[in-house]
């Protein structure tokens, strides 16, 4: 068995075209072309029909080809897997945070990571996670969101609670409707949502005073 002629008719049979999937294999058409055509007189069956637009799986090509394409991903996952293990933990990591998070003991949980595998090293971003990955300027991320983006893998690992402070001799304090400042926190994504919500519990009548967007 030579596993280049299932790799051939793979190409062809995704691709749709002998054109097209010669350039995805970095070969001439004749060559795609030739391979086919050896590979259905090995088999003793048509695996495309020559159509006037252009090869169409037959129903042997079509029983086929998920069985080949399950195989060529499977053997993905092996190679991908003897990478990964041939290659130390070392390098440079980028981590998408919110700067607030890097108060609340991000540092001291990283000594452990960094006692573990001392070839590794992080870049910290102070960006939104989301946009952060998808552009490719981060590795990681953490975002502060109960609707994480689907097209980006990641697991939950804590809640983040949102309260309104205020300094016990400040009038006002026991009684929201006497509060005369709110200084507002302009936090990215859910954050601002739960922090409208504080303030919609008790504090909308304090005018705001004061904006910022990170701490």
């Amino acid at each position: 068995m030579d596993w280049d002629d299932f790799k051939f008719f793979s190409a062809v049979a995704r691709c749709g075209t002998v054109r097209a999937a010669a350039r995805e294999l970095g070969v001439n058409p004749s060559t795609v072309t030739r391979r086919i055509e050896q590979f259905e007189a090995r088999l003793g069956a048509r695996l495309f029909a020559r159509t006037a637009r252009g090869l169409v799986l037959t129903p042997a090509g079509s029983a086929a080809v998920g069985k080949v394409q399950d195989i060529e991903s499977a053997l993905e996952r092996i190679e991908r897997s003897i990478r990964e293990e041939d290659q130390a933990l070392a390098g440079k990591v980028r981590i998408a945070v919110p700067e607030f998070m890097m108060l609340g003991g991000v540092f001291e949980e990283f000594g452990s990571v960094a006692d573990a595998y001392a070839g590794i090293t992080v870049d910290w971003l102070f960006e939104p996670a989301g946009p952060a990955l998808m552009n490719g300027n981060g590795d990681l991320g953490v975002e502060v969101t109960a609707n994480p983006p689907l097209d980006l893998v990641g697991r939950k690992i804590g809640a983040v609670a949102v309260c309104a402070y205020a300094a016990r001799t400040r009038p006002g304090f026991a009684d929201p409707k006497r509060s005369s400042r709110w200084l507002e926190w302009l936090a990215p994504g859910d954050l601002a949502q739960a922090c409208d919500a504080v303030r919609a519990a008790g504090w909308n009548e304090a005018p705001v005073v004061s904006r910022c967007a990170a701490l």
